[in-house]
């Protein structure tokens, strides 16, 4: 079904991994662990046909169905019936049988949605459970997926993962790239790192008191999007110092507080107060649209001159700072040939060269091993102590912060 034979990858002149062998049978799944930038998602590009290897060889079945880690780079159509339809049209099925198909392959993904929904009114875990139905209906032999934990809330995961386990019981075969391993080992038949082992030694964080300055205050408040009413709530406040952690399933409406919060949208109304936008810095999901210099050092470097860093004192600094994110080897590489997590390392450290009173990171650590996740730890930690102030949107609870917002029955309130 799917045989690797001594397969070499580079990215560049950078090798990421070398004379890699894999067997897989139909029925198979094998999951693929390995530190950040190691190459995993370049390894499922490479079985696609869409990257060619150093060395070594592929054979692969004759249908193969990819979903990347960042589903916005593979989504091609404004609504979801057409999106999942596309490979239908292309194999001339009769319109009128596309319709039940369509429903039918959302429905296994656990997106009860009308067909003209607007992809783009879509979470992000939203798009990812849609490119899967969008390859399901193609019928693949071998599905490829790239990171499905750090997309899906866990509602999402475990509707995901029934409908992997009645594909694999129908024979097949399954490659997954995760970080996050333990919800998939059921479905494990084998398993390969592309890496020596990274454990990140989990910092013992020590949060500052509140301070009296509020940075965010919202006292009453309803935030909607395309019309609708997402939640409402009233009495929360983040102060400087704070961390707090804001959770809630996919389409919730994480994403859409932030950027209102940020100017990029107009759906937050009632009584809410901030420091002003140009003390507000925001780290989206997609970091690749938010890097746009040559390398990884001009990026840094951009950001600390804007914070006031002479030329030869922000170089100094940018290079301690890739040097404590373990990005110094990549210091003169374009951050668009840097690997999904190694762009979300970049991106954080940029915002935070910034020197804002309010820092919004909207899934922060997609994409991070452990070791990485440590390292941001430590940074966060270390600028909620120089009075910064952090509020992370997380499909999950994030137990390393002192205070937890939840959205739960249409209001966002203090988690218990």
């Amino acid at each position: 079904m799917l045989q690797l034979e001594q397969l070499t990858l580079k990215r560049g002149e950078l090798t990421l991994f070398k004379d890699v062998s894999l067997f897989l049978s139909a029925g198979d799944c094998a999951l693929i662990g390995g530190a950040t930038g190691c190459g995993k998602s370049s390894l499922l590009l490479a079985v696609a046909g869409l990257l060619e290897p150093a060395a070594g060889t592929i054979r692969r079945p004759e249908t193969v169905g990819l979903v990347m880690q960042d589903p916005c780079v593979q989504l091609m159509r404004e609504q979801i019936g057409p999106e999942v339809a596309l490979w239908l049209e292309h194999q001339g099925v009769d319109p009128e049988l596309m319709p039940q198909l369509v429903r039918s392959a959302l429905a296994r993904v656990g997106l009860d949605l009308a067909l003209n929904t607007r992809v783009g009114t879509l979470s992000q875990g939203q798009k990812y459970r849609l490119l899967i139905a969008a390859q399901l209906i193609a019928q693949p032999q071998l599905l490829l997926l790239d990171e499905p934990w750090a997309q899906l809330d866990p509602q999402a995961l475990a509707e995901v993962l029934d409908c992997l386990t009645q594909l694999q019981q129908q024979g097949l075969t399954l490659l997954i790239c995760e970080h996050h391993l333990s919800p998939f080992e059921a479905l494990a038949t084998h398993s390969l790192s592309l890496s020596d082992k990274q454990e990140g030694i989990a910092p013992v964080l020590t949060w500052p008191e509140p301070g009296e300055q509020m940075v965010l205050t919202l006292e009453r408040f309803v935030l909607s999007a395309s019309e609708r009413t997402l939640y409402q709530g009233e009495n929360l406040s983040l102060a400087a110092g704070q961390c707090i952690a804001l959770h809630g399933a996919n389409g919730s409406g994480k994403s859409t507080l932030l950027q209102a919060l940020i100017g990029l949208g107009e759906g937050l109304e009632g009584e809410w107060h901030s420091v002003d936008v140009s003390q507000i810095a925001c780290l989206l999901q997609q970091p690749s649209r938010q890097l746009f210099c040559a390398t990884a050092l001009e990026e840094l470097c951009f950001s600390l001159t804007r914070r006031g860093y002479d030329t030869s004192a922000a170089k100094d600094q940018a290079e301690v700072i890739l040097e404590e994110l373990g990005l110094a080897a990549h210091r003169h590489r374009s951050p668009l040939l840097m690997s999904y997590g190694q762009q979300h390392l970049l991106a954080l450290a940029v915002q935070l060269a910034l020197a804002p009173k309010l820092l919004l990171l909207d899934d922060p650590f997609a994409g991070l091993d452990a070791r990485s996740q440590a390292r941001i730890w430590q940074m966060l930690n270390r600028y909620c102590h120089d009075g910064g102030a952090i509020l992370i949107a997380s499909h999950r609870p994030i137990h390393e912060v002192s205070q937890q917002w939840q959205i739960c029955a249409g209001r966002l309130h203090v988690a218990v």
